[in-house]
């Protein structure tokens, strides 16, 4: 994550439990909901909820399933785009053939 202050920019790295709990509270923001309303809808404390958003906790699988349902959001809403390997991989090669790839 890039935040800009003035004229200089800075490179902030946060956990994926930090990267998650910002998404969750994004949706949740945008739903109108407070922690407390969307932890009565999915049978938590706004406390947990808290929790989960700074990234100190973090929702087993279910849990966080029935939490990106509440939100409609698909699961990979809430993780970092992938960046693509452009790295070439060679053929394997089998050490009886003697081979090298070409």
């Amino acid at each position: 994550m890039k935040r800009t202050y003035g004229k200089q920019t800075v490179q902030i790295t946060i956990t994926l439990d930090e990267y998650v709990g910002r998404q969750m509270r994004k949706a949740r923001e945008a739903k109108g909901l407070t922690q407390d309303q969307f932890g009565k809808l999915v049978g938590l404390s706004g406390g947990e909820i808290s929790r989960y958003e700074v990234g100190k906790n973090q929702p087993g699988v279910v849990r966080f399933l029935q939490i990106a349902e509440a939100l409609d959001k698909p699961p990979k809403f809430f993780f970092p785009k992938e960046e693509k390997d452009e790295t070439p991989v060679e053929p394997p090669v089998s050490p009886a053939s003697g081979l090298s790839p070409t």
